[in-house]
């Protein structure tokens, strides 16, 4: 589990030093590079809590399955 986790983290500080890194490099008048790095950071902040709220399901039905006693699968 703790492969997955920072596989995760990895993927998203990678995302955030690109987007900055592009948004520092490009040519465009301050609105617009306002306006893009909103409209980024809205999109991984909706992206994180999906993937937070998937994970968290799947942790409730792993907790469900050992409480019934049923065995489990560990990735």
């Amino acid at each position: 589990m703790s492969r997955t986790i920072s596989f995760f983290a990895g993927i998203f500080c990678g995302a955030i030093v690109g987007a900055v890194a592009a948004l520092l490099l490009t040519p465009e008048s301050g609105e617009n590079l306002q306006s893009r790095l909103r409209d980024e950071v809205t999109d991984m902040w909706e992206s994180a809590q999906r993937v937070s709220q998937e994970r968290r399901r799947e942790m409730e039905e792993r907790l469900q399955e050992l409480r019934s006693g049923r065995a489990i699968t560990i990735d």
